[in-house]
């Protein structure tokens, strides 16, 4: 599978396309096009343009909280891959209301599979996706397409952002846009491909257990069966107004052995009680995590990644809000830019998220990067 990135800060999104098209060349060389937006764009034509430009491609994507590409990771512009898929067999489906009727697609879920040859937890196959955020809706999609696909079906992607504004986020998909839904693509490859989960936190060794929550609408109800804010503040020994005002730098985590999927605090209601930005259970351990260094963590994963697919052609990134805003705050973005362009000869793209899926889970202040062999 082989990727070409344009990335461009045109005013409008008339010289936008002109540029992306002149910049990616011949439509016809290409399979897939995916693009992530700022919201300061029209995104509804923006994406009627491109899948206008590009007929014969699957067309998908998706407004964002900040570019990612060779050029760093940008806000205010648009970051476009091109894909040559080869014998690859690809096949997109969009759904709107995914918080509340995504159930009733089954069928079309099955029978787009089966249009790629895809069988249940087929190991040749993943899915790439864009999910409108806000809703809740992203461990609905995982659900429904794992019950459909296989429980160890491979899936990757990311929440659409609209830069901080937290009011709408789009997703798209040959110029069809909706703005409560997701945007899938199915990929039944020969092409090897590898998923991997990035944190940048280890446990503090301080665990609690929820012990009633409302997994729905991400409310934390009660830790260890007393208030979540008064509890959390003892157990860490951070004043309750200090939480409340760096809520950005305060994570909890389901860890399982050396895996950890972290839940960011999004606000606290007037009770004490937390709202999260993904998905806790009840009767659930979560544990308190502390940031490691990014720097070493990048060196790693960059480490692992080229390990699995010492070739890539494709390479995309699913990158929180919150690690973004704290590389720019420790000013270290374009330390990481550097490594990622070294490991991956300039050739990767994404987009900053409202929060990433990898598999069945969705999360927060984590990296997912999809990498794909260029054969």
């Amino acid at each position: 599978m082989k990727q070409k990135v344009f990335h461009t800060t045109a005013i409008d999104v008339e010289s936008a396309v002109d540029e992306i098209c002149a910049g990616l060349g011949p439509a016809a060389s290409y399979d897939v096009i995916l693009f992530c937006s700022s919201i300061k764009y029209d995104f509804r034509t923006l994406s009627e343009a491109l899948a206008g430009r590009f007929p014969n491609c699957q067309v998908m994507g998706t407004t964002t909280c900040g570019e990612i590409s060779p050029d760093g990771f940008t806000n205010g512009g648009i970051v476009v891959t091109a894909l040559s898929c080869g014998t690859t067999k690809i096949k997109g489906m969009l759904f709107d209301d995914a918080d509340k009727f995504l159930y009733i697609h089954k069928n079309e879920i099955e029978s787009t599979a089966n249009q790629c040859g895809i069988r249940k937890n087929s190991t040749n196959a993943f899915a790439l996706t864009f999910m409108c955020a806000l809703y809740n809706a992203e461990e609905n999609v995982l659900a429904v397409l794992h019950a459909v696909l296989g429980d160890d079906f491979p899936v990757v992607g990311g929440s659409a952002g609209d830069d901080l504004k937290f009011e709408q986020t789009y997703v798209s998909l040959n110029g069809e846009v909706v703005s409560n839904g997701v945007a899938i693509l199915l990929f039944n490859t020969t092409d090897k491909f590898f998923i991997y989960k990035e944190n940048i936190f280890k446990s503090t060794g301080i665990s609690v257990h929820v012990t009633e929550a409302d997994p729905q609408d991400r409310i934390l109800i009660s830790i260890d069966n007393q208030n979540p804010l008064k509890r959390y503040s003892k157990v860490t020994g951070i004043p309750e107004n200090t939480i409340k005002e760096n809520m950005d730098y305060q994570f909890l985590g389901r860890v399982f052995g050396d895996n950890i999927f972290v839940s960011s605090m999004r606000s606290f209601n007037a009770d004490g009680t937390i709202n999260l930005y993904s998905r806790v259970l009840p009767n659930t351990p979560v544990e308190y995590l502390e940031v490691i260094n990014p720097l070493e963590v990048c060196d790693e994963t960059c480490k692992i990644v080229k390990e699995k697919i010492p070739n890539t052609g494709f390479v995309f990134f699913s990158n929180c809000i919150q690690r973004t805003m704290r590389f720019k705050n420790m000013k270290i973005d374009s330390e990481l830019t550097a490594k990622y362009n070294s490991a991956f000869n300039r050739n990767f793209m994404g987009f900053t998220t409202y929060g990433e899926q990898i598999n069945r889970v969705h999360s927060n202040s984590t990296l997912v990067i999809l990498a794909v062999e260029d054969k």
